[in-house]
C-alpha cells in the first residue's frame, strides 16, 4: 500500500503539484464566530467537524467603496460575488471582483489593472480554485488564486497579499508529517514570465509544537546558462532545490526558509527566518556583505472566550535585509506582476504589527497597527528595498546594512466595526477608517480614507 501511494505521489506530482493554503486564517474575524480553536481549510476535509458549506452553493456578495482625503480626492470601489461548493471529495470556488480608482499608489496593488480614461484605472481579481480529495493521504488542487505559508498577519515564505497567479498543487499526509508542492506560473512586466516550484514540509511533533521546512525557486527561459520553458529537474519532489540549482549550473532564485510555532493556554508563538543568499565567509567582517540577504519573524497571538465576548490579539515582528527577494530583473525576483510575493513592504524594513479584535455578535470590532522603518531609494541607486530594482544598482558590495538609504517612518492603521448579517456569520456589513502616515527629510503625508460596505469574508482582503 505505501508504494502505491509513493507511486501515485509521483505521478501526481509531474501532473499538477501540490499545496493546500488557508484561505480563512485561524485568527480571522470569520473563524472567531465559528471556531475560535480551528482554521476552515478549503477544501475543507475534517472529519472531526462538519464542513459548514457541505453540499451546498453559496453566492455571497461584495460591495465595497473606498475615499482617500488629502490634497485630492480619490476613490475605489469594489462589485464582485464568490460561489462556493463543497462536496465529499471536491471543492470548487469561483469568484470575480472588479472596481475602479483614479490613483493605484494609495492602495495595495493585488488587483489586475487596465488605464481608462482621465486617469482611472479598471481592475478585476479572479478567483477560482477545484479541489480534490481520492484518499486521506493525498489531495490536490488546480486554479487561478493566491497561497499562504504561515501562522503570521504576514508570511515571509509565501503570502496571499498579492496578484492570484495560475497553480496546480497536490498534498501528501503521513500522520504528523504533511508534504505539499507547488507548481505556479507567474507574469512578469518583462517579455519572460516565470514559473516557480515550492515544497513546504510540515511536522506536528505534538499537538503543541509544530516546525516546518520551505524552499522555492524562479526560473524562465531566459536563464543564462541555457535556453528552456520548463525545467523537469525541479519536479523531483524528493530533491532539495538549492543542490539542484548548482547541479545543473544555472542563476535561478532560489529561496529557503525554516518556521516553528509553539502553543500554549490558548495562545501561540511563531516564527520564520528565510534565507535569499548568504556568504558564511563575511561573517568576520560584521555579516554586512550584500550578499547577506535574510529576513526573520517573530509573533505572538491570544485567543479567548468570555461571557458572550471572542477575542483575539496578535504581535508580529518583520525584519528583512537589504535586496532580499530581489534579482538580475523582473523576470527573476520574487514576484508576480509586480506584487511581492512574500512581506507587502519588500525588503530593507523593520516593522511591527499588532491586531487586535472582539466579537460580541451580532457586532465585531476589529483594530489593525502597522509601524516601522524602511530604508528607500533615490537618486536612481537601489538600497534594497525595491525588491522589483535590479541589485546590480546597489551602492557597493559591503557596508550593507538594514535600513540604508533615506529612512523613512511609516504608520498605518484601521479600525473596522462591523455587523454580521446571516445565521453563519458569513455575511457582514462595515464601516471602516483607513489611516497612513511617512515621513522622512524630503517629506510627510497623512492620508485618511474611510470605508463602507457589505461583503463575504472568504477571502482575505487587505488593505495596508
Amino acid at each position: 500500500m505505501p508504494t502505491k501511494l509513493v507511486l501515485l505521489f509521483i505521478l501526481l506530482q509531474r501532473g499538477l503539484g501540490f499545496s493546500q493554503p488557508v484561505f480563512l486564517q485561524e485568527d480571522s474575524l470569520f473563524c472567531l464566530t465559528l471556531r475560535p480553536k480551528t482554521a476552515p481549510i478549503f477544501p475543507f476535509f475534517d472529519k472531526a467537524n462538519t464542513p459548514f458549506i457541505k453540499n451546498r452553493v453559496q453566492m455571497l456578495p461584495l460591495i465595497d467603496g473606498a475615499v482617500a482625503f488629502h490634497e485630492n480626492t480619490i476613490f475605489k470601489t469594489h462589485v464582485g460575488g464568490l460561489f462556493n461548493w463543497q462536496g465529499s471529495r471536491c471543492y470548487l470556488r469561483l469568484g470575480a471582483l472588479g472596481g475602479i480608482t483614479n490613483n493605484t499608489s494609495l492602495f495595495v496593488s493585488n488587483w489586475f489593472e487596465k488605464p481608462l480614461k482621465n486617469g482611472v484605472n479598471m481592475s478585476i481579481l479572479p478567483m477560482i480554485r477545484f479541489g480534490y480529495k481520492p484518499t486521506t493521504y493525498v489531495s490536490a488542487q488546480i486554479g487561478f488564486d493566491r497561497n499562504l505559508y504561515g501562522d503570521g498577519n504576514r508570511s515571509l515564505f509565501l503570502s496571499d497579499i498579492g496578484k492570484p497567479y495560475p497553480f496546480a498543487s497536490l498534498r501528501f499526509n503521513l500522520g504528523p508529517i504533511t508534504y505539499q508542492s507547488m507548481v505556479s506560473y507567474l507574469f512578469s512586466p518583462s517579455y519572460l514570465n516565470k514559473f516557480k516550484v515550492c515544497h513546504f514540509f510540515h511536522w506536528a511533533v505534538n499537538k503543541k509544537l509544530v516546525f516546518n521546512v520551505f524552499e522555492s525557486v524562479l526560473f524562465n527561459s531566459g536563464d543564462t546558462t541555457s535556453n528552456r520553458n520548463f525545467d523537469p529537474y525541479y519536479l523531483n519532489p524528493f530533491v532539495f532545490i538549492r543542490p539542484q540549482e548548482y547541479a545543473i549550473g544555472s542563476s535561478d532564485n532560489v529561496l529557503i526558509g525554516f518556521g516553528a510555532s509553539l502553543s500554549f493556554l490558548k495562545a501561540k508563538l511563531y516564527g520564520q527566518f528565510v534565507v535569499d543568499d548568504f556568504l558564511i565567509s563575511s561573517l568576520a567582517s560584521g555579516g554586512k556583505y550584500w550578499g547577506n540577504k535574510w529576513g526573520l519573524q517573530l509573533g505572538w497571538k491570544h485567543f479567548a472566550t468570555k461571557n458572550k465576548y471572542k477575542i483575539m490579539s496578535r504581535i508580529e515582528g518583520n525584519l528583512v535585509r537589504p535586496y532580499t527577494y530581489s534579482h538580475l530583473g523582473p523576470s527573476l525576483n520574487y514576484s508576480n506582476e509586480n506584487s511581492s510575493l512574500a512581506h507587502p513592504y519588500g525588503a530593507n524594513f523593520l516593522e511591527v504589527f499588532e491586531s487586535h479584535a472582539i466579537i460580541k455578535e451580532p457586532f465585531s470590532l476589529l483594530v489593525e497597527l502597522s509601524v516601522g522603518r524602511k530604508g528607500t531609494d533615490y537618486d536612481t541607486v537601489s538600497y534594497g528595498g525595491d525588491i522589483l530594482a535590479p541589485y546590480t544598482l546597489r551602492p557597493s558590495d559591503f557596508n550593507i546594512s538594514i535600513l540604508q538609504g533615506r529612512k523613512t517612518d511609516f504608520v498605518r492603521s484601521r479600525i473596522k466595526l462591523g455587523y454580521f448579517f446571516r445565521e453563519k456569520k458569513d455575511l457582514e456589513g462595515y464601516l471602516e477608517l483607513n489611516v497612513r502616515y511617512s515621513r522622512n527629510t524630503q517629506e510627510k503625508t497623512l492620508w485618511l480614507f474611510p470605508v463602507i460596505g457589505i461583503k463575504s469574508r472568504f477571502y482575505n482582503d487587505y488593505r495596508f
